[in-house]
């Protein structure tokens, strides 16, 4: 299976990677004072640009292909929860999570059965019971946008466009019914951060001299967060290390007609991650195509054109979905588990 994808953030895309402490040269007037603010980064990968080392942004093939696992696993439950199968705790994370490594490695003929019975299990894998046939590469920029910079000690830098930041502060911890109630602007922050600045000293002397007239004055969450800037082009591959049955490979083209709706990375209840795609499959014209529409990006409009193969194929696994049974759910009366120490 050859499909090839391209993706098109319209609204910034954050992937989280962890968070480290940056300084902002906007929160004080004087150098090297700058506070260190909390700082969410997101997924990157290095690459060479002219002999020098440089982050650009991508979204992981683990993410996407936990996405799309995710996507295929919740239509296969609800069936099963609409037909009154049992899925308990067990089931769900192997279907959805792989299950962790609670499976030791399986005797062939229970690793054939498992994928007969189950194609969710079959293509993306389970514990160290059965092994995925998915391969999945990063969804990469077609262009980084890379600048060079030389560092005032003539070093030289080089850094990825594609990647800015904001600032965000939480209300409530800004002191109420002051100016300061609402900032809307730089100016506002660094005059608040001189007034921190003057109240602690204030409250220094007085401590000092036994005195507490000063009232405390500080800010808790300023909070900073990365961003791929929208109208960034992806491009990715997604390809099967061993040969898929008809019925698999319907499931995956169902799946990525379903995963265009979806989505992308967090902040998703600030409009983050909104993409448009083109997703082309094999080599017989199958094309799944989503744009947001302009008078609400949440709502796209999908263009699902599939060879009649494919149109089979995704027959052949809706039929495999309406005549779902216990036993294509109930993998852990099957799978033998690991031994405990």
């Amino acid at each position: 299976m050859n499909v090839r994808i391209q993706v098109k953030n319209i609204t910034p895309l954050c992937q989280i990677e962890g968070n480290r402490e940056e300084r902002f040269d906007f929160l004080s007037n004087e150098k090297n004072k700058n506070p260190k603010v909390d700082t969410t980064t997101v997924k990157t990968m290095t690459i060479l640009h002219e002999g020098i080392p440089v982050d650009v942004p991508i979204y992981t093939a683990n993410g996407f292909r936990g996405l799309l696992r995710r996507v295929i696993g919740a239509e296969i439950i609800a069936k099963a929860l609409e037909k009154g199968i049992n899925v308990n705790t067990t089931n769900f994370h192997l279907m959805m999570a792989g299950g962790g490594s609670n499976y030791q490695a399986q005797p062939f003929e229970i690793e054939e059965q498992v994928r007969e019975l189950n194609p969710l299990i079959s293509v993306f894998g389970t514990s160290l019971a059965i092994e995925g046939k998915l391969m999945v590469t990063h969804l990469v920029p077609e262009e980084a946008l890379i600048r060079i910079k030389e560092e005032e000690d003539d070093t030289i830098r080089a850094y990825s466009q594609l990647l800015k930041r904001f600032v965000f502060i939480k209300k409530d911890d800004i002191i109420q019914k002051t100016k300061y109630g609402r900032l809307l602007s730089k100016e506002d922050i660094i005059n608040w951060e001189n007034e921190v600045e003057k109240s602690q000293k204030q409250r220094k002397e007085e401590r000092e001299i036994g005195e507490k007239t000063t009232k405390k004055k500080t800010v808790q969450s300023i909070l900073a967060k990365y961003y791929v800037i929208p109208n960034t082009e992806f491009k990715g591959f997604i390809g099967n290390k061993y040969p898929l049955t008809d019925i698999e490979e319907g499931m995956l083209i169902k799946g990525l007609s379903k995963i265009v709706k979806e989505q992308l990375g967090s902040t998703l209840n600030l409009g983050f991650g909104v993409c448009d795609w083109e997703i082309n499959i094999g080599e017989n014209g199958s094309k799944i195509v989503a744009k947001s529409k302009d008078d609400n990006i949440f709502d796209k409009d999908i263009s699902l054109i599939l060879s009649d193969e494919d149109e089979l194929k995704v027959e052949k696994y809706n039929e495999w979905l309406e005549n779902l049974k216990a036993e294509n759910i109930q993998l852990d009366k099957i799978l033998k588990a690991s031994k405990k120490d």
